[in-house]
């Protein structure tokens, strides 16, 4: 085996027999808790292999996808003297490894007419079995194996020593139950059901295609070793892969099955811990994400976990008693799809309620009271906002009317507390918040954008058919007038936030939400103006509105993932503007090229270069360094792997200049959120897992999804740093001598610590499990 599982010489022959089977095949061995365990380290080290000896083969190139194996696979594909053409596929010279936890679903009726069929009956096997074992070996002592034991009425009798009580359930992490892998009816795997078409994202198919080409380790969540279950569901597994060798050509590898003789209690913690849901985490870290924040004086922008509740069962003894209501809101404002926008009536409902509770406050003062305190969480208004307003319905009216009530509501004698909320803090609600801000500053629709954006470091997402109604409402409150003076304003000044970080070389990075609201007086001025009104300097004299209405701008903002870090999409690196606009310095363009003058044909802007305002001249001029990796396709066939550490480093080199980086690609999905992911992987020291999540969440409304190989690429980038990072600690040490009692894989002192350095690292067909049923609420 040239790749993946690695055995030292003779350590399969001195393994216990404990399930013998029809020669030539191998039987069924029983392998201790500290065997497993260092099985366990080499196969999650063994992420590091070159993938290109599991690429192609791992986007379902066994199953009848016909498309998708003629994509992957060339003509001259070797194909065995036996198989049929169709099958043009080579079986990867690669061991991996997945263990199942037996239940007793595992030993019902179907099981044991198995053992009555004859292609698959037991028959005696000259592989030693457990008697015939030496004794040092055994794992089970005075136990006689003889054919007759493995007869349908000696299962059933179970003639193994009887084990100790049961223990409560305890499962290895990334563990898979039987149902996944086999089939219900017969003693095979699973059928690869590739969907139609060509993609290159099939993690839904990696449980099976991995269990091809692994070995099996069954062992019982209660400590039941050697019970019917887990030995039925071992031979179970053994005979799938002797089915499937039987179609496969005879140089294909031979893979075994081991049974656990240990309950999974007795293993370290790291290994029986498991990962949250991922849909919870995702839930989490959107949360943590677009938590509640100021975006003008007393209106804040969040999510649904942000809005005060109680209990049906919670007395409200005091309308003040605002403990349920700890930051003290007064009006939540819901925006979703289908609310309407609130109608005079309900805006004068809402004026009286808000009386109401000041009336009750003042009753029982003889002198002018205190300023209210804040409601309960019973008494606090709600009201709702569409998140896409129709111009078909000419709502600028009503709009105009909801906001100069919440306006009325922060500039009173007691300025409420306003929280504008979606249920993802970050979509539906932008169009009410930019509104606000328009209203409020009396500012351009760009100029909110950078007011939301750069100044509130509020990451927000909009479409591109709400950018009309958006304009709508800029017309309203922003006359030709103050857009003239704001832009010649934005001539002479630039946002103090735009240089946060510059000529900082200790400036670290840090997640999003711990960026300072502003940066350190003592390196950047303030300006006595008004935020809205100090915009960045753009070149060549260009105003806010060239990025705005470039024909690439869809309405959204690149994907701010560190303060210093942002991930986007082709035409966000094309519309260099904006990328001056958001303080960006450096590109990274990953296999789509955003060096593209004008078209010749194309006349220049009066008083500009030609190729004003493109990437291409921006990086000609100096003022924005490019890093242009080239030859990457999309394609589930290139890979990233070697090169992830220069563009890591080349990253972390402008965040130390004090740049701040745009990491790009064609859509902004795949392989620039790779790259991403890798960063924070290295410099933040994050698993993958929690990596994958944090770039996922902010991207907001785009969904990330690196193809299967970029992925993989991530699996073998994360036991790399691992190396590297206990080699910064300590020198290898050497490995002790095998122990005389047992035959053990050799212990390695720095494979044990990179073992336990990777307890966070989870398997290629667990993640890839996990990946798909994240991804399947958003498929159709």
């Amino acid at each position: 085996m040239s790749a993946g599982l690695q055995y030292p010489p003779g350590f399969i022959d001195h393994l216990p027999v404990i399930v013998p089977r029809p020669a030539p095949n191998s039987p069924v061995r029983a392998i201790t808790a500290s065997q497993f365990l260092s099985l366990h380290s080499r196969h999650t080290l063994a992420a590091d292999s070159k993938d290109s000896l599991l690429f192609p083969y791992l986007h379902g190139l066994e199953g009848r996808n016909q498309a998708q194996n003629a994509f992957f696979t060339s003509p001259e594909t070797t194909v065995g003297p036996t198989k049929p053409a169709s099958q043009k596929c080579a079986i990867p010279d690669y061991r991996g490894l997945m263990w199942v936890a037996a239940d007793d679903s595992d030993a019902d009726d179907d099981d044991e007419m198995l053992w009555e069929d004859d292609e698959f009956t037991r028959q005696p096997s000259d592989t030693t079995s457990l008697a015939s074992t030496d004794s040092s070996l055994s794992l089970v002592s005075n136990l006689t194996c003889t054919p007759s034991m493995y007869s349908r009425t000696s299962i059933a009798e179970n003639p193994y020593p009887v084990p100790a009580p049961p223990s409560p359930p305890t499962y290895i992490s990334c563990s898979f139950k039987s149902h996944e892998l086999l089939s219900p009816t017969s003693p095979t795997f699973l059928p690869l059901n590739v969907p139609d078409g060509i993609s290159l994202r099939n993690f839904g198919i990696q449980t099976s295609v991995y269990a091809r080409i692994s070995d099996i380790v069954v062992y019982s969540p209660t400590g039941q070793s050697t019970s019917r279950a887990v030995l039925a569901l071992a031979e179970r597994f053994k005979i799938a892969h002797e089915t499937l060798a039987a179609s496969r050509p005879d140089t294909a590898p031979s893979y075994n099955v081991f049974v656990l003789m240990a309950p999974p209690s007795s293993l370290p913690p790291y290994i029986i811990t498991h990962p949250p849901p991922l849909a919870l985490a995702e839930k989490a870290e959107m949360h943590a994400l677009t938590r509640s924040s100021e975006i003008l004086p007393g209106i804040f922008l969040g999510n649904a976990a942000d809005v005060p509740c109680w209990s049906d069962q919670e007395p409200m003894t005091n309308v003040f008693d605002s403990s349920n209501n700890p930051d003290g809101y007064d009006l939540c404002v819901q925006c979703h799809d289908g609310a309407s926008i609130p109608s005079s009536q309900h805006i004068r409902r809402a004026e009286e309620h808000l009386q109401t509770l000041s009336a009750l406050w003042q009753t029982g003062f003889t002198s002018v009271p205190p300023s209210r305190p804040p409601p309960n969480a019973q008494s606090i208004l709600h009201l709702p906002f569409p998140s896409s307003p129709s111009l078909q319905t000419n709502p600028i009216p009503a709009i105009t009317t909801f906001l100069t009530f919440i306006q009325s509501l922060i500039h009173a004698s007691r300025r409420s507390k306003v929280l504008i909320y979606s249920q993802d803090g970050y979509t539906e609600s932008s169009v009410l918040a930019l509104s606000l801000i328009m209203a409020e500053k009396r500012c351009s629709l760009p100029e909110a954008y950078l007011e939301l954006q750069n100044r509130r470091h509020r990451s927000f997402f909009v479409y591109e058919s709400d950018l009309a109604i958006l304009r709508r409402v800029e017309q309203k409150y922003c006359t030709p007038q103050s857009v003239g003076r704001s832009r010649e304003r934005g001539d002479r000044d630039r946002w103090p936030w735009s240089n946060f970080g510059r000529n900082n070389n200790n400036a670290s990075p840090v997640p999003a939400g711990d960026a300072p609201s502003s940066p350190p007086s003592s390196k950047v001025g303030r300006s006595s103006r008004n935020h809205s009104s100090s915009l960045p300097v753009l070149p060549h004299g260009a105003d806010h509105y060239s990025w705005m209405n470039n024909p690439r701008f869809d309405g959204s903002l690149p994907s701010r993932v560190l303060p210093f870090l942002y991930l986007g999409n082709l035409n966000h690196a094309c519309n260099a503007y904006m990328l001056h606009a958001l303080g960006i310095t450096h590109v990274v363009s990953v296999g789509e090229s955003a060096l593209i003058p004008d078209e010749p044909s194309s006349p220049a802007p009066s008083g500009k270069p030609h190729g004003a305002g493109t990437l291409w001249l921006e990086e000609r001029e100096g003022r924005i360094k490019v890093l242009d990796v080239q030859n990457v396709s999309d394609d589930g066939i290139d890979s990233l792997r070697l090169q992830l550490r220069s563009i890591c480093e080349w990253i972390d080199r402008a965040r130390v200049d004090g740049g701040k980086v745009l990491v790009h690609c064609r859509v902004g999905v795949s392989r620039s959120a790779t790259v991403t992911i890798a960063y924070l992987m290295k410099f933040l020291q994050l698993p993958l897992l929690h990596a994958y999540l944090v770039v996922r969440a902010r991207r907001l409304s785009v969904l990330i999804q690196p193809n299967l190989r970029l992925l993989y690429n991530l699996l073998g980038w994360e036991v790399e740093l691992a190396r590297e990072r206990l080699q910064t600690q300590s020198r290898r040490s050497e490995s002790p001598e095998p122990s005389s009692s047992r035959m053990e894989i050799d212990s390695d002192p720095e494979t044990d610590s990179l073992s336990l350095s990777l307890h966070q690292a989870l398997t290629w067909p667990y993640l890839a499990r996990e990946i798909h049923n994240l991804n399947a609420k958003y498929m159709p």
